[in-house]
């Protein structure tokens, strides 16, 4: 016997899924104290570090990037707070992404499989050929394994959801002195400074 997919009773209720990114290019004194700070500055609004890797040129200035992951409701606060940590931002993003109707469209579908999971079971408590029990127990298979792939797209999307990415390049400037973060008076002052050389 075939089994229809059940639509739920009741519409699958979601909170709003949004994935938040943010990116940052920084020019710091040390890249070193920079991602000390970062690191910090993520632990104090309930996140950690992802990744980092750093390298060191030929002319001992040091670069890298670090990955941070926040709760997405910090993500604002710690953006701004991270770009604290720059002596010049030299560019920054942020995006978002609305997932809501393909996370309840995945909700729906996982307790669509649910039901046809039960479904089988039932049919399988009432087979008594052993053909029938092995052709049920093979759908229950492919059911469960549609079940399982479904509730680990579910749990990647709430991953992606509840906590947000910030990935931060950063470079050492040894000629950067002082700390204002945009500094446009600075970038007049180098541009005339070259003219005037």
């Amino acid at each position: 016997k075939s089994v229809e997919s059940v639509a739920p009773e009741n519409p699958v209720a979601t909170d709003k899924k949004v994935i938040r990114m943010g990116s940052l290019d920084l020019k710091v004194k040390s890249a070193d104290d920079a991602s000390v700070k970062i690191s910090q500055i993520a632990k104090d609004n309930g996140g950690e570090v992802f990744s980092s890797n750093f390298y060191q040129s030929g002319k001992d200035i040091k670069s890298g990037t670090i990955e941070v992951k926040v709760p997405v409701n910090s993500f604002e606060k710690t953006f701004a707070e991270i770009k604290k940590v720059a002596n010049l931002v030299v560019r920054e993003s942020t995006s978002g992404q609305d997932v809501t109707m393909e996370y309840a469209d995945l909700q729906i579908q996982l307790k669509n499989k649910q039901a046809e999971e039960e479904s089988f079971r039932a049919i399988l408590d009432r087979s008594g050929k052993i053909e029938d029990v092995l052709a049920v127990t093979r759908e229950l298979a492919r059911v469960r394994g549609e079940i399982e792939s479904l509730q680990g797209q579910i749990k990647f999307m709430d991953s992606q959801t509840d906590k947000s990415t910030i990935s931060v390049s950063l470079t050492e400037d040894t000629s950067i002195t002082f700390t204002d973060t945009w500094r446009p008076w600075q970038v007049v002052k180098d541009t005339f400074n070259g003219l005037f050389k």
